[in-house]
């Protein structure tokens, strides 16, 4: 397995894989900031509205862990975005789930 920051243009030709893991972690009860129901739409705009955005201005990073050639996982870091505090970083609540299978959900959890 290996993990890599995606850039701006690689994270939206992901979108779809992005959206599917979003929307299994979510129906597989994965604490990622959305509740069920949880529409495969719902999740794809996430992605565009959101994290997809953050991404091109450089506010967020992610990582995202390939296996075989494919996605199987992402976790987001947030960099600071006050001016006063450049030290600061946060770990968003979305984490995503990693598909062993299709729809077989892993869950990614931070280190504590």
């Amino acid at each position: 397995m290996s993990i890599r920051i995606l850039s701006h243009a690689e994270a939206i030709a992901a979108t779809p894989v992005l959206s599917d893991i979003l929307h299994a972690t979510v129906l597989a009860g994965g604490s990622v900031n959305f509740c069920a129901p949880f529409s495969p739409e719902e999740a794809r705009a996430y992605w565009i509205e959101d994290a997809l955005p953050s991404i091109a201005t450089g506010h967020r990073l992610l990582f995202a862990a390939h296996q075989f050639g494919m996605l199987k996982g992402t976790v987001s870091l947030d960099l600071a975005q006050q001016p006063n505090q450049p030290h600061r970083l946060s770990l968003p609540p979305e984490l995503s789930a990693s598909c062993r299978t299709p729809r077989t959900p892993v869950t990614l959890r931070p280190c504590s």
